[in-house]
């Protein structure tokens, strides 16, 4: 059977055989509705009274519903994402809310906006896996307008407390290389400031993980199944490493974490 990566197959939403489970996965574990999670969107919004904003891989929405309110009289809150299945979510929840959303079913690489169209491009996770992540910075570079601001938030590593290190290593260097865009949150600074991008800060952002049930569910399974495959590791070791994290969970040691850097420039 041929092995398909976590990025491969959320890149590709739409053509799995049960596109609502993502939907269901985003519900858990990244679209909080919780005010205090865009509470730093708003923030960022609401001081530099930026009116056109974009995000590109909007998901369910969230963020788009935070910016419609604050861009005021005259602006607008627009959703990109590759997934009519997201998008479909997405429109349902925004409606009866009269706010002054858009969104468009697009792919990253090739945004369908003029050139200097928003005052304020970001995204939020979704760099990690997509196919060529400087094609798509390209993009959002082009579509800003002198002076707006891009912002990025993309995942750099994984970290696992477990008794057998190497084997560990072996797993996250695994997934960080093959499943997913590793590293990228550590290079987004230097490819801002290659592309001639001003007053680029970095911030780290930490999710720790303390509920072996809930990192289970982050497609632990899927990640195992594929760095089986591909003979990084065999059945027995995966067994045992499942089974030292089991304990741990149970003796209360379970801990795993996983680094995001959210890097911001300013076009000139």
């Amino acid at each position: 059977m041929e092995m398909r990566s976590f990025k491969d197959s959320w890149s590709q939403i739409d053509r799995t055989a049960d596109p609502v489970s993502y939907v269901r996965y985003m519900d858990a574990f990244k679209e909080s509705e919780h005010p205090a999670y865009w509470s730093e969107l708003r923030s960022h919004l609401q001081a530099h009274g930026h009116r056109d904003i974009l995000d590109v891989g909007c998901g369910l929405g969230a963020s788009v519903r935070v910016a419609a309110k604050i861009v005021g009289p005259g602006g607008r809150s627009v959703g990109l994402d590759n997934s009519e299945a997201m998008l479909q979510s997405a429109r349902e929840r925004a409606k009866g809310l009269n706010l002054p959303i858009e969104y468009y079913q697009s792919d990253a690489h090739h945004l369908p906006f003029e050139n200097d169209t928003f005052d304020y491009s970001h995204s939020d996770g979704v760099f990690d896996i997509l196919p060529d992540p400087v094609r798509a910075l390209d993009e959002m570079v082009r579509v800003t307008r002198p002076g707006g601001c891009i912002e990025i938030t993309a995942e750099d590593s994984m970290m696992i407390d477990a008794t057998d290190r190497t084997l560990t290593r072996r797993i996250t260097s695994f997934i960080e290389d093959h499943e997913m865009n590793g590293w990228l949150g550590r290079q987004l600074a230097g490819l801002f400031k290659e592309r001639g991008l001003l007053d680029v800060t970095v911030t780290p952002r930490n999710w720790v993980i303390e509920d072996y049930a809930l990192f289970s569910r982050l497609g632990l399974r899927t990640f195992l199944a594929n760095v089986q495959a591909a003979g990084v590791v065999t059945a027995e070791e995966v067994r045992r490493w499942l089974a030292d994290l089991e304990q741990r969970f149970a003796q209360g040691r379970f801990f795993a974490a996983f680094c995001f850097f959210e890097v911001m420039g300013r076009k000139p």
